[in-house]
């Protein structure tokens, strides 16, 4: 474990494991990763962590690659930089915010919003822009992206076990298979699922329509409120 007060990157840096501690003491302190920082994080199960009000800086690239399991960041992200889920799972558990073409990910990768007990239920929020990952789940936290203007692309999947999705009134594909098992999705427009859909627990509210293609099932203690729409195009 590394304790510190600030830490400051601009230059190549690689974090493969271990965990990192930000002692803010009483002030507001930050790992920042500058605009000249590269810093690849091999997911193997290390954890940025604070006792304090704390924050992670990115200006700069923030790589995800070369590991398979979790990196876990438990304190919030605000993000200016790019943030590129290439391998393994990054989990966002402290919220944040992003422009959403400063997201990237591809299949191998996982963009996780999750949760952790110092700040339950906290708020990632995407502004401008398209968001396109591999996979995203959301396991805790409100993963708010009714910013994203230009749509959001679920490439591979979207899964959510707990926490909130918000549209808003934004357009959404899931290219992949939709897994709802608790949480809630929630908006205004159409959600359109290609690969099918397993909803099996949580609610979809707010109005929002949800076409599933594929091959679906539909049970357990899932439920439709607030004028949602569950359509099925397919094999149910």
């Amino acid at each position: 474990t590394l304790t510190a007060s600030t830490l400051i990157n601009g230059s190549p840096m690689q974090w493969t494991g271990g965990a990192l501690m930000l002692n803010p003491g009483s002030g507001i302190e930050t790992l920042s990763n500058t605009a000249a920082g590269i810093l690849t994080v091999v997911a193997n199960g290390q954890s940025l962590t604070s006792t304090g009000l704390a924050s992670l800086a990115n200006a700069g690239t923030l790589l995800v690659a070369g590991g398979v399991g979790t990196a876990v960041i438990d304190v919030p992200l605000s993000n200016t930089g790019i943030v590129n889920v290439n391998q393994g799972t990054l989990a966002l558990d402290d919220g944040g915010s992003s422009s959403a073409y400063l997201l990237q990910g591809g299949g191998n990768g996982v963009l996780q919003f999750g949760s952790q007990a110092a700040t339950p239920g906290a708020t990632f929020t995407i502004s401008n822009g398209f968001y396109a990952i591999g996979n995203t789940m959301v396991t805790g936290s409100t993963l708010n992206a009714a910013g994203a203007t230009a749509g959001v692309v679920f490439v591979d999947s979207l899964d959510v076990t707990s926490g909130a999705v918000l549209f808003g009134a934004t357009s959404a594909t899931d290219q992949g298979v939709l897994n709802q098992s608790g949480g809630s999705i929630a908006g205004t427009g159409m959600l359109n699922v290609t690969g099918g859909g397993f909803l099996t627990g949580g609610v979809q509210t707010g109005g929002l329509t949800t076409a599933l293609s594929g091959v679906s099932v539909i049970g357990g203690s899932f439920a439709i409120d607030g004028n949602a729409t569950v359509q099925h195009n397919q094999w149910l």
